[in-house]
């Protein structure tokens, strides 16, 4: 099997690649921002430690949003949460390897591919760039 990996940053368009490669081909794909968001909508264990790290979060509307305003105030909030939610990322990607090891290529579409030391599981990482201004347009 080949194991592609998609990274860049924030707003460079690696969805938007990732949503060609699945529209146009059958190789099966994995989004770590699509495991968040199902994992901050599911995942009751993931509240709970997230309400243990903050408590002025439970029975909050919007609780991405919420967790969104305060990475941006609290650093440490920051390092807390991730801790929390990326071995969550991580449990989700390795059932989603495994149950497709029987394909020739799959695609694993993730922003911190690089800094969480995932390219060591790829045999090719595809880095998706485009122009500061036009990220920060997405972005915002």
């Amino acid at each position: 099997m080949i194991k592609l990996g998609i990274t860049g940053y924030i707003g460079s368009g690696k969805t938007s690649v990732t949503n060609i490669i699945k529209k146009n081909t059958k190789i099966p794909t994995f989004c770590a921002d699509d495991a968040v968001n199902v994992i901050y909508k599911k995942d009751i264990k993931f509240k709970k430690k997230l309400f243990k790290i903050e408590p002025s979060l439970k029975n909050k509307k919007f609780l991405k949003k919420k967790v969104i305003n305060l990475i941006y105030k609290n650093k440490k909030f920051l390092n807390k949460l991730e801790k929390i939610i990326h071995p969550l990322v991580r449990k989700r990607m390795n059932k989603f390897i495994k149950k497709n090891k029987n394909k020739k290529t799959i695609l694993l579409d993730i922003p911190l591919l690089i800094e969480n030391k995932l390219y060591k599981k790829l045999d090719k990482i595809i880095l998706i760039q485009c122009k500061r201004e036009l990220r920060i347009k997405r972005f915002l």
